[in-house]
Formats: structure tokens, C-alpha cells, sequence
């Protein structure tokens, strides 16, 4: 079960090798228009530049689709709102500045990239545990030259057996019921899940709760939120470990943790990169 927006029936199969690739200069476009509409919603405004790296990174995705499957929304619009905006939202329920963040099931890099494009004095590693799609994320790191992120090939409930964090984002990695029960026993390495949900994230929260899938954690904010265009409802849900804590995090930059653990860079390229 995925919580990617469900595509239109007018959207291209990314399998289709014939279907239309957006040009980087529509994306741009596209992207430009979000980010007004974002600014406009009383949001603080992207570094300069930031229009011009996400659509590089969402047309990366475009290219790369029919190979990996990274999404069914290749529509520039559609990208721009249910893949740029939707990640950006996490910022209306967290202040990620100064933080230590990891994108759990980062998948096509949404939201982490983003998110890092946006937060550079947040540094944020990108979980996913399908190489393909890690060696990708990599790949536009890389290319967008991003000095705060850094993609890693792990399971977060392997890799958060070593590593602390203020906060987990998640977006499109499945129901709570199914997440909630990995993260039980590595509650104490992270202070907040941000959960980046559809309309029913309220009622997959109850749900959880009401199984006994959420044994260990409570919700402690909710924020719902409409993408524009009627384009849909978001609910962005924050939930943390029962109990007060004092965790402190590890507050080594992303380069810094690559640098410690250079087996766990995304792709095969030599260990002596950018690093």
C-alpha cells in the first residue's frame, strides 16, 4: 500500500516508452508556479536557485522512470503539486532548520530532496531499501551538488540501530499499522515521525492505535492541508515515542557520515567522490 497520490487516468503508464517526457524548461515552469503559490500561503521563500534544482531532480525521475518505475505522476503540473509541494508541507508541521533528518523509504527522493533544497542547515540522509532507487537518489545528489544529503541502501530499522535523529519523514512507505511496529524497538533513536499522509491519515493513525500498532507512540500534532487546484487533501501527522526523553542526537552533517561510513554510499562509484 503506497501513499503516492493516485494517478489521473489521463496519466502516462511510465512504462510506455513512448509516453511525453516534460522538458526541464516546463517542469521549471510548472515548479516556479508552486513555489509562488507556496510563498503566497505565508511560507518562507526556497534559496535562489531552488526552482531550477528541483525540476533538474524531477526531470531525472522523468528520465529514468521506465527503467526504475519511480512514479506514475509524470505530468509537469501533477509533479510539480503532488511530488515538489507535497514534500515541501512537512515544513508547516516541523521546523527542520539545524536538524538531523532521515527520509525513510526515500523512494524517487521525495521528500528528502526536497526538503534538503530547502533546509540547508538540516542534514538529511535518504533510506530506501531497493538499490536501484537509492543508486538514483545518489545520482541527483550528485549532480545537484548537495552538500547537506546523502543517499544510504538500508532498512531504517537496521540503519537506526546505529544512527540518532531528530526527526523521521515519511511519505509513501505504507500504512501505520505496518510502519509504527518496525520503529518500536528503535523509539529511542529519533524524536519525532513525521508522516506525510492522504485524507485518511487521521483515520490510519485511530486505526493503529486502535490495533495496538501504535503501542509506544502518540500523535502530538496533526496539520491538514489542501495542494491547490483541488488537487487533493494532505494530512502531515506527527507522532512521537511515548514519554518525555532526553535523546541527543548525532549531529555529524551528512558528508560527515559518509566519510565514516563510506560502504554505505548509494551507488558503486569510487569511494574518493565528493566527499
Amino acid at each position: 500500500m503506497s501513499d503516492e497520490p493516485i494517478p489521473d487516468a489521463t496519466d502516462p503508464d511510465p512504462s510506455d516508452p513512448d509516453a511525453a517526457i516534460p522538458t526541464p524548461e516546463e517542469l521549471e515552469r510548472e515548479i516556479e508556479l508552486a513555489l509562488r503559490w507556496w510563498e503566497g500561503n505565508k511560507h518562507a521563500p526556497l534559496p535562489a536557485g531552488a526552482a531550477t534544482r528541483l525540476a533538474t531532480h524531477a526531470h531525472l525521475m522523468c528520465l529514468a522512470n521506465a527503467s526504475i518505475n519511480l512514479t506514475r505522476i509524470t505530468n509537469a503540473r501533477d509533479i510539480a503539486i503532488k511530488h515538489v509541494l507535497d514534500s515541501l508541507f512537512a515544513l508547516e508541521a516541523v521546523d527542520l532548520n539545524n536538524t538531523r533528518v532521515c527520509d525513510i523509504g526515500t523512494g524517487a527522493g521525495f521528500p528528502g530532496i526536497p526538503l534538503a533544497i530547502a533546509t540547508p542547515s538540516a542534514s538529511f540522509v535518504l533510506l530506501d531499501g531497493t538499490e536501484k532507487k537509492i543508486h538514483f537518489v545518489d545520482d541527483v545528489i550528485e549532480t545537484l551538488a548537495l552538500p547537506n544529503a546523502a543517499a544510504v541502501h538500508a532498512r531504517a530499522e537496521v540503519h537506526l540501530l546505529k544512527y540518532d535523529y531528530d526527526y523521521l519523514v515519511a511519505r509513501a512507505v505504507g500504512p501505520l499499522d505496518r510502519l509504527l511496529p518496525l520503529l518500536l524497538s528503535r523509539r529511542d533513536k529519533f524524536l519525532a515521525l513525521v508522516a506525510l499522509k492522504g485524507p485518511g491519515g487521521n483515520d490510519e493513525w485511530h486505526a493503529a492505535y486502535k490495533s495496538g500498532a501504535a503501542r509506544g507512540f502518540e500523535l502530538v500534532a496533526t496539520h491538514e492541508t489542501e495542494l491547490p487546484d483541488g488537487l487533493g487533501v494532505r494530512n502531515i501527522l506527527v507522532i512521537s515515542p511515548t514519554g518525555s526523553r532526553h535523546l541527543k542526537p548525532q549531529r555529524a552533517s551528512s558528508a560527515e557520515y559518509l566519510r565514516r561510513n563510506p560502504s554505505a554510499r548509494g551507488t558503486r562509484r569510487p569511494q574518493s567522490g565528493p566527499w
